[in-house]
């Protein structure tokens, strides 16, 4: 009895120690949205866009203006390439620029390829895994896009830690796609009264940052409801409005270069099913949302 004691209190202390693990998420303070323009030390244009203190470390969110993949850097790393002025009509004829101007996507401009958006509105069911264990095996990641929104990441700690996982194991290449921070729904989504855009914005970076995934440049509207006044402030905040043309359950039907949109959150399985019977097939068409 006394050794059968000590083993379930041990497993009890592992899990606990597991998930307290999981729940830890570094301090982020100072949150504010920039525009710095800079060439790095290879000639490369990239733009902070966000300035913050982690653990106490001054620090930027940047992208690259040609990529449009973001990562986190050290302020004390950055701050030296800032001196250099740049041309005026360099930095505004960017292709990450450029795009901010075009407007909503809602289809690649290119016509090639898919591109996959799962979102996570908030949902007490779990994240519907099989989106990602149904894929077919490939020697290469699989880019997919999750659009999440801060009150499914504070209620899904485990499911994040197993997407986590799973980037980290190379099943896929995730893009990680801003949904707002309490998905707006009643009465007119992101539209409704007392709704602040820039809190919605960028609270959910920080939170994103906070439990280790970098946002990228795109942001998806609850509903896919915007306004003009809308769009114009997204666009203050040098954000890319991410729609799409094939929301499955819907019955849109993907075409090259559509963005496909279902929900991973458990609450749409009429899309799940869409994806799972038809398009999970084509796959090795998808592309990442970096190359749209």
């Amino acid at each position: 009895m006394g050794d059968l004691y000590i083993k379930q209190m041990l497993i009890r202390f592992f899990c606990i120690l597991f998930f307290s693990s999981v729940a830890v998420a570094s301090q982020i303070t100072h949150y504010k949205s920039i525009f710095m323009a800079f060439n790095d030390g290879q000639g490369q244009l990239h733009i902070a866009l966000r300035s913050f203190e982690k653990d106490g470390h001054a620090e930027y969110l940047i992208v690259s203006a040609d990529t449009l993949e973001t990562d986190v850097k050290l302020a004390a790393d950055i701050d030296p390439f800032f001196p250099k002025k740049l041309p005026a009509d360099c930095v505004a004829q960017s292709r990450f620029m450029r795009l901010i101007s075009s407007g909503e996507l809602r289809h690649s401009v290119s016509n090639k390829g898919l591109f996959l958006t799962v979102d996570l509105c908030p949902s007490q069911k779990p994240f519907v895994r099989e989106v990602i264990t149904q894929l077919p095996r490939s020697k290469e990641p699989i880019p997919i896009a999750i659009a999440v929104t801060g009150t499914w990441l504070s209620q899904h700690a485990e499911d994040l830690e197993w997407l986590k996982r799973q980037v980290s194991e190379g099943r896929v290449l995730v893009t990680w796609v801003n949904h707002s921070l309490t998905h707006p729904v009643k009465p007119d989504f992101m539209r409704s009264p007392g709704i602040v855009l820039e809190d919605e914005v960028l609270k959910n970076e920080q939170k994103m940052l906070e439990v280790g995934v970098v946002p990228s440049v795109f942001f998806r509207f609850p509903g896919l409801i915007s306004s003009d006044t809308l769009m114009n402030k997204l666009r203050d905040l040098h954000l890319i409005a991410l729609g799409s043309d094939a929301w499955l359950a819907k019955g849109e039907i993907p075409k090259k270069g559509s963005i496909v949109l279902v929900h991973g959150n458990g609450n749409e399985p009429k899309g799940i099913l869409f994806l799972m019977t038809r398009y999970m097939r084509q796959a090795d068409h998808w592309r990442a949302l970096n190359e749209i």
